[in-house]
């Protein structure tokens, strides 16, 4: 599949948050070739709340 830069909502060291709209976000491992997705918040009704989540799970998984 294929996204917009725009859709990028953080990068981090070796994983990224896909913003995929209301509310709804993707967590990324970055590989070699590819991203694999590794986790999905979703609160449409916080979209903030989605996003904070969804960054932190990023940085957890870069630091864990």
């Amino acid at each position: 599949m294929s996204y917009s830069i725009k859709q990028i909502a953080f990068e981090g060291s070796s994983h990224w948050v896909l913003d995929k709209g209301k509310g709804w976000f993707e967590v990324y491992k970055t590989g070699i070739t590819a991203s694999t997705k590794v986790a999905t918040i979703h609160y449409s009704n916080d979209i903030e709340l989605a996003k904070e989540k969804a960054i932190s799970e990023c940085l957890r998984r870069d630091n864990g």
